[in-house]
């Protein structure tokens, strides 16, 4: 297998663009909608495998309408299931995404089930070492180290992801030891001040946070920043 992704599944309830999101009381309407799911691994997984490599995914699913679809998806896109974990019970996240100002907000709900089941990180290690991939994504998390070390000693070149709320939440899951692992992130107000303003900031702005995100993450070999609605700026470019 040549990519796992590792992570949580929803579903996703989509609202095409709107002006503005709705105030206390207010009811709009827009013309677009559609069911969907998402989350990192599995747009990951997708991409990948239309690229026409081998990707699977890890994820928890269970017997809800959630597991479902995102079965339904991978089976269409091609992406593998067995690296797959199965339980009874709903497990699937739900998402509303709301597009508007060229970007998305969501609401979003997770079933109630053990959170170390979700991000079983044991797990996801013996899924390593069983599967051999060439990559693997990962969103950071409290506790991710370890997996991203353990990763590299088996030759498993991985992706991280990092969200804007997980460089406030998680700040000790953001920050590797580069000489046990490969992959180094600087505390939260580092990366605070490298990336969280890309964002709402103007062009020029961005390309200048994306440097200095790019000065203190040396160590890791693509840092690639989203700054919607332009795409992604990659750091080594800018």
């Amino acid at each position: 297998m040549d990519v796992i992704a590792f992570g949580t599944v929803f579903l996703e309830v989509v609202f095409g663009e709107v002006p503005a999101l709705p105030g206390p009381g207010e009811e709009i309407y827009t013309d677009q909608f559609a069911f969907s799911c998402g989350g990192g691994a599995v747009t990951v997984a997708t991409a990948a495998s239309q690229l026409g490599v081998h990707a699977g995914m890890s994820a928890l699913l269970g017997d809800d309408l959630g597991s479902r679809v995102v079965e339904q998806h991978c089976r269409r896109a091609g992406v593998d299931l067995t690296p797959s974990r199965y339980v009874s019970g709903p497990v699937t996240g739900v998402s509303v995404a709301v597009n508007f100002g060229g970007d998305r907000a969501f609401i979003s709900h997770l079933p109630p089930h053990p959170a170390a089941d979700r991000r079983d990180l044991r797990r996801w290690v013996e899924v390593l070492r069983a599967y051999r991939p060439r990559w693997c994504y990962v969103h950071a998390r409290t506790g991710v180290a370890p997996f991203i070390a353990e990763a590299h000693s088996l030759g498993v070149q991985v992706a991280v992801d990092v969200a804007l709320g997980d460089i406030a939440e998680h700040a000790d899951g953001l920050h590797c030891d580069t000489r046990k692992s490969g992959v180094h992130h600087e505390p939260a107000e580092v990366l605070m001040a490298g990336c969280v303003r890309v964002g709402a900031c103007d062009h020029p702005e961005a390309i200048r946070a994306v440097r200095a995100a790019d000065e203190h993450l040396r160590a890791v070999e693509h840092v690639v920043v989203a700054i919607p609605p332009r795409g992604q700026l990659h750091a080594g470019e800018v």
